[in-house]
């Protein structure tokens, strides 16, 4: 990749390991604004994104979200980790070589729940967190009502003798942040593929964005692929390519999986991306129907 491309800095920061190094005053300060968007990075020195390692293939450039408050700039500028880091899975055991994918996404996570199916929960979660906006949040479960934080502030789950989920009357919770992370993680635990996009409005494929997810399962709901679109390039033909991102159906990073030869260009088209969950009939995208205009109202 061209080194001035690589230094070349967007909104809040998209710059090279080699230039963070420097320490300036200008990156403290981009960086402190980074970590305002996302609190969880761990990274004192060095800022890894999708723009400062990821190649472009030649004659395309990104399709940059607009609005920077909305769910698709916050994940098309999400951090990833450098080229060396590894996909761990929940037992703390390595699930692929760093050469076997092209990057980790820079999310923290522990225990189970975090699998492929309910990372779009997390994100969709976290976002609500980091922009103070909790009450926001809304999700299908496998059966039964709405979970949202409200509801969960009010009331406690319950599962009626058909295994549906319904809230009782109880006392009232406390807004902290162990309660919100309690309450995302108890959505997470009850979720499948089809109840995601039960969430969803489906979306068509000119109108896809940073965030939308590309989902098949079968009829069962329970197995299924997903994967979430964390970037969008064009050339001036209007063809557009994807940066994708998935877990796995036991706990692991969310990971930018290798499409070919090269992990620095992960780029894929729509075909690409059909093929990947092939085995799995009515493949369409989806949007989180909580993200209106862009934003979590």
């Amino acid at each position: 990749m061209d080194r001035i491309k690589k230094i070349i800095c967007i909104c809040i920061l998209f710059l090279s390991s080699s230039v963070l190094a420097e320490q300036t005053d200008q990156f403290k300060k981009q960086l402190e604004d980074y970590k305002a968007r996302y609190n969880f990075y761990s990274i004192k020195d060095t800022l890894y994104t999708i723009k400062s390692e990821l190649e472009l293939p030649q004659g395309y450039s990104y399709v940059d979200p607009t609005d920077s408050l909305s769910y698709s700039y916050w994940i098309a500028n999400f951090p990833i980790w450098n080229q060396y880091k590894p996909v761990g899975n929940w037992k703390h055991r390595k699930q692929f070589n760093s050469d076997e994918v092209s990057r980790v996404i820079h999310l923290p996570w522990q225990g189970p729940a975090f699998k492929d199916v309910a990372i779009p929960v997390r994100l969709l979660g976290e976002y609500g967190f980091q922009f103070n906006n909790r009450l926001a949040f809304q999700i299908m479960p496998k059966a039964g009502e709405m979970i949202t934080y409200k509801k969960w502030l009010q009331g406690k789950p319950a599962y009626n003798q058909r295994g549906e989920l319904l809230f009782k009357e109880d006392i009232l919770k406390d807004d902290t942040e162990n309660e919100y992370y309690r309450f995302i993680l108890f959505s997470m635990q009850n979720v499948n593929f089809e109840s995601i996009t039960k969430s969803c409005d489906t979306v068509l494929i000119d109108s896809v964005q940073a965030g939308d997810m590309f989902i098949a399962y079968d009829k069962t709901g329970k197995k299924g692929k997903l994967y979430i679109i964390f970037h969008l390039i064009s050339d001036d033909s209007g063809n557009i390519m994807y940066l994708v991102a998935n877990g796995c159906p036991e706990a692991c990073d969310l990971y930018i999986p290798k499409v070919n030869e090269n992990r620095d260009n992960p780029w894929i088209t729509i075909k690409q991306l059909r093929q990947l969950t092939n085995e799995y009939n009515n493949s369409k995208f989806y949007r989180f129907k909580t993200i209106t205009n862009d934003n979590i109202e």
